[in-house]
């Protein structure tokens, strides 16, 4: 009885900003040698970011609370890995990486409540795993795609319910 009393009732959360940041520095002009690669990669971790986060929008709401939160949440950084430059055949090593910053704050007030961001990498097993297969050394096909970033995009926004979850 007493615990239903000072129970806190559960803020809702709506769904602000999702965005994937537009990538630059050296590692962008390896992954995109292929310039539909480049369109590819964007659109599709966009199209990802709104199949994961499927809050209903902050301009749905109806009923104003007090209480009511709003998620924003970006890619800040991604890269797709490499192994070898298809002109040169130079060995370079880096995983695929995702990193995503959530914003979570008083959709009201703007008040920020929490900000998390989470980074998520291929494992090194299997990016070599990846690497050492028979297309990906002689360059048949590219040893990464848009697929191994999905998966770590999914890993991570987990990760980011999960702490969120934690912190409301």
């Amino acid at each position: 009885m007493l615990k239903n009393i000072f129970k806190k009732e559960k803020p809702r959360v709506y769904l602000g900003t999702l965005a994937v940041v537009p990538r630059t520095g050296i590692k962008k002009s390896f992954d995109s040698w292929d310039l539909t690669r480049v369109v590819e990669l964007d659109g599709k971790l966009k199209e990802t970011l709104t199949e994961v986060f499927c809050l209903p929008p902050s301009n749905s709401r109806i009923e104003v609370l007090e209480s009511d939160l709003v998620l924003d949440v970006l890619i800040s950084e991604f890269q797709l890995g490499a192994a070898l430059l298809p002109e040169i055949l130079f060995p370079i090593l880096w995983r695929p990486k995702v990193t995503l910053v959530s914003k979570l704050s008083n959709l009201n007030s703007g008040k920020t409540k929490r900000v998390l961001a989470v980074t998520e990498k291929m494992p090194w097993a299997g990016f070599f795993s990846r690497l050492l297969t028979f297309q990906g050394l002689i360059g048949l096909r590219p040893s990464f795609n848009v697929n191994d970033l999905e998966k770590l995009l999914y890993i991570g926004s987990e990760k980011v319910f999960t702490k969120l979850k934690n912190s409301i």
